[in-house]
């Protein structure tokens, strides 16, 4: 194998060993980024599933509370009308109501209101009769609007105790069909609230429930003033309009921040549930676990680049070490210039050159004359510097590169010169005599 073959298969050799640890160091970094980033989707996977479970789950139970609510309207309902006029009904009706706002938590209270807007009874312990409810939104749809129909009123503050309550109401009518007044059953917010408290939705999430409308009913956690305002308008709005059910990430209109909203209606009532976690609450896992994998690949890579080092310095001490073989296996120890092996190979390439080219190639063989004569008289030392002087000698007659000197074996040196003719042959083999002469070695 030639010099120039060598240094191409080591230089290719370093090449595939920092290719295959570029491609190691990208498969690490990038199988890391697409775990991360998986496990990135994974979390916000999961948590949209829950807050859609959760949101599904409130708005279940916000449909079954309003219908306990309805079903004491409607009962109420039928019982004030059939009764009207019975003095003996009308006495009984506050115990009635009393009982009846006592057998659920959930309700606020139960109040019945004449055509003119004033009190007529109540689950209270005394009915005021010198409030009237005639500028209440719920009063006035129920005096234009004859259907028998429970209307779900936006938040309002009770006139009993000031608390915040949800409205359910349905018309009276007189025998005759006429407006007769309004049965009221009042739901407490703050019932809700408590409720939704129980449920563990992160440091910044929340729970809340609009009307079709989008008034705010109930908010977890309670911001001050945020009851009964309006997110009309809003992305979550909008796309809880669109969409009636679903999950959405959007960035509240009321705190700033950005959560994973899921939103269900409480059918058959115009009221719609919506729970949000926060998405840094979210990734919050995630984030650390993806710290821990920065860590390990960056552990990793460096444990890469380490290894690659070290291969690499293995890899070019191989080389060295292959470079001084060859170079012992060609170049004579004792005089530093080409050996036996390296004359034989080149002689036989320089034969079949000639032969093709149809060139001249001309061989000299050099004997050290009286050499033993010398190495006996002034020792083995001064007999190896005498060859390395020789052999210097005859290498500075050699002035092309194809031409090649060489040790042949003890005092025998030899000269391979392509190209050249028996007359050129003899001019060098004159000129190497001439140089080793003037050596003055005898």
């Amino acid at each position: 194998m030639t010099s120039t073959s060598k240094r191409r298969r080591q230089r290719a050799q370093r090449i595939a060993l920092h290719f295959v640890l570029t491609v190691s160091w990208m498969l690490l970094l990038g199988s890391e980024y697409w775990s991360i980033h998986e496990e990135r989707a994974t979390a916000l996977r999961s948590a949209q599933a829950q807050s859609l479970n959760l949101a599904n789950s409130l708005a279940q139970h916000a449909s079954d509370t309003l219908s306990i609510a309805d079903a004491v309207l409607s009962g109420l309902v039928s019982r004030v009308e059939h009764d009207q006029g019975s003095s003996a009904a009308r006495s009984a009706m506050h115990e009635f109501l009393v009982r009846e706002a006592r057998r659920s938590d959930r309700l606020h209270g139960i109040f019945i209101y004449a055509a003119d807007g004033s009190w007529v009874s109540s689950s209270l312990d005394s009915t005021p009769r010198t409030h009237n409810n005639a500028d209440r939104a719920y009063f006035k749809y129920h005096r234009d609007h004859r259907d028998a129909l429970s209307l779900v009123g936006p938040p309002v503050q009770s006139r009993s105790d000031g608390s915040w309550v949800l409205t359910l109401s349905r018309r009276l009518n007189a025998p005759g069909g006429e407006f007769a007044g309004v049965v009221l059953v009042t739901l407490q917010l703050k019932y809700f609230h408590s409720y939704y408290s129980t449920f563990e939705v992160g440091p910044h999430g929340t729970i809340g429930m609009t009307n079709d409308d989008g008034i705010v009913m109930v908010r977890r956690p309670d911001k001050q003033g945020v009851i009964g305002t309006s997110i009309a308008g809003t992305s979550i709005y909008v796309t809880m309009r669109a969409r009636k059910h679903g999950t959405a990430t959007y960035r509240s209109p009321i705190d700033g921040v950005e959560r994973i909203s899921s939103f269900a209606p409480a059918r058959p009532y115009p009221l719609t549930v919506l729970t949000g976690v926060s998405v840094d609450d979210a990734l919050a896992n995630w984030r650390e676990a993806a710290r821990q994998r920065i860590v390990v690949a960056a552990l990793g890579c460096t444990l890469l680049l380490g290894v690659g080092i070290w291969l690499d310095l293995q890899l070019r001490r191989m080389h060295r070490n292959e470079a001084k073989l060859s170079t012992e296996a060609w170049v004579d120890a004792l005089t530093g210039i080409a050996n036996r092996r390296a004359f034989d190979h080149r002689l036989s390439r320089a034969l079949q050159d000639a032969v093709r080219l149809e060139a001249p190639l001309s061989v000299l063989m050099i004997d050290v004359d009286h050499f033993k004569l010398y190495n006996d008289t002034y020792g083995h030392v001064n007999g190896d510097a005498c060859l390395r002087l020789i052999a210097g000698a005859i290498a500075g007659c050699s002035r092309r590169s194809e031409d090649l000197a060489a040790r042949y074996g003890g005092e025998e040196f030899g000269m391979i010169l392509p190209h050249t003719d028996a007359a050129g042959a003899l001019r060098l083999a004159d000129a190497v005599r001439n140089a080793v002469a003037e050596l003055g070695l005898m």
